[in-house]
């Protein structure tokens, strides 16, 4: 790369730092609202019964009919967006190739639902398993519009999402709202804010990923920074998630660490933290969890059926070690198929692990942990050119993956919107970062990683 075109490409930077209007801003306006109001679109038309006996009887309705034809509309949209911001991202050669290999990683993770389709134990193609990887190389090769102007539009979907949800269970409570809510593994709240996303988890990590982004503000904040994070919060609350729940407290607590400058000091952090977390339990939390944990042994043990999942998924992969059962693993005729022995129709492995094994299996597992290993390393690369977030939002798919799946063919229940979120930050992040490395290189001086971590924090 030469000195001029590292020098321009410095100039638009600064161009971006300073105000000026982001390049590409239209083309990434269609990508981040799109993305997020697809689901929104497509749950209006989701048959919403609660209770096992009432998901059952809507299970000829998802499998053929207007939610099909809506869910398979809203994919076929995202793949055009997607397609047409990568047809126009092409001429414009803009990537400096930074973040290259962020774009690897998600092309390893893509690999495998693709080759499955061909090889699989029931092999079918899906148009929807095209949609993150032309999503990604679209991401890959925009101009970037900068990071502080990316995190204002993702942050606005947000609260499409968290104040519509609301707004949803007044106007519409019996969609919206889940009452009584007797699944989970603990009877609190009695109720779940489903609102309008497809299922309350995908609202629940919506609120935490907006709450991470408002983590990064270092400046004054006003009222109505407090009013939104209290609202998120709220909502968060509502959606009875528990796995969002555990998610947001282990976030905060690596926010918190990392803001000490000492070794010592973080490790004290987290000491005082456990010990706070223990006495707040012997002084009244453990005589409720074990009441709650003796009237419901059985979901505790099964992690409310999650791991009698766990089991039949791993013995359909086991027909077929290397490329699994394909992308139609527990669709609806198979989860119609299993009711006799689950006593409920699940969606999904409900473990990102599991469900890639089963779907894909070991070439798609090993596509998923090169992605997030790859994901690690630019996290915790970028934490100082983000001012903290980078890893914190990597952190949200990685405790994802424990309890649900993130990564589904298609673009209808809410996850390819977090996913798109977290990859287009990390890339915008990693542009930033390549700039200031090339403006160091081209100084004079000498830059190698440790100078990395001295660079002055920009606001970005």
């Amino acid at each position: 790369m030469s000195a001029g075109t590292a020098s321009a490409g410095t100039a638009r930077t600064d161009a971006r730092r300073s105000g000026a209007a982001p390049p590409g801003k239209g083309l990434w306006c269609v990508l981040v609202w799109a993305f997020g109001v697809i689901p929104l679109a497509a749950t209006a038309f989701w048959p919403r019964s609660y209770g096992a006996a009432n998901y059952l009887a809507d299970l000829p309705a998802l499998a053929s009919g207007v939610p099909r034809a809506v869910a398979r509309a809203g994919t076929l949209s995202a793949l055009a967006v997607a397609t047409a911001d990568l047809l126009a991202a092409l001429p414009r050669g803009s990537a400096g190739r930074a973040g290259r290999g962020l774009w690897l990683g998600a092309m390893a993770m893509s690999a495998g639902p693709l080759i499955a389709s061909a090889f699989g134990s029931a092999p079918t193609l899906q148009i929807g398993s095209f949609v993150f990887p032309v999503l990604a190389t679209a991401v890959y090769l925009l101009p970037s519009p900068g990071p502080q102007w990316l995190i204002s539009q993702i942050r606005a979907v947000c609260l499409v999402w968290i104040y519509g949800s609301l707004a949803a269970a007044v106007v519409i409570p019996n969609r919206a709202v889940e009452l009584p809510y007797t699944q989970g593994l603990f009877p609190f709240p009695p109720f779940r804010l489903h609102g309008l996303a497809v299922q309350a988890g995908q609202l629940a990590l919506v609120c935490v990923l907006y709450l991470t982004l408002e983590l990064r503000r270092s400046h004054a904040l006003g009222k109505r920074w407090w009013l939104h994070s209290a609202v998120a919060c709220a909502t968060l609350v509502l959606t009875a998630y528990k796995s969002a729940w555990l998610a947001m407290t282990a976030i905060m607590i690596f926010h918190l660490v990392s803001r000490f400058s000492r070794p010592a000091l973080r490790a004290a952090a987290v000491v005082v933290g456990l010990l706070a977390i223990s006495a707040a339990f012997s002084l009244g939390a453990q005589d409720v969890l074990s009441d709650a944990l003796q009237q419901q042994r059985d979901r505790v043990v099964t992690l409310t059926g999650r791991t009698e999942v766990w089991k039949i998924t791993l013995a359909i992969w086991r027909e077929n070690y290397l490329f699994g059962y394909g992308p139609d693993l527990w669709d609806v005729e198979m989860a119609r198929r299993y009711v006799p022995a689950l006593g409920w129709a699940p969606a999904q492995a409900h473990n990102q692990f599991v469900q890639t094994l089963g779907e894909a299996g070991l070439v798609g597992f090993t596509g998923l942990v090169v992605y997030l290993m790859t994901l690690i390393w630019f996290g915790v690369r970028l934490r100082r050119v983000s001012e903290g977030p980078s890893f914190l939002l990597v952190t949200i798919l990685l405790l994802r993956s424990l309890t649900d799946r993130w990564y589904s063919a298609g673009a209808t229940d809410g996850n390819l919107f977090i996913h798109f979120s977290i990859l287009s930050l990390l890339f915008a992040w990693a542009r930033v970062a390549y700039v200031d490395r090339r403006r160091v290189q081209l100084s004079g001086a000498s830059y190698g990683r440790r100078d990395a971590a001295r660079l002055p924090v920009r606001r970005t």
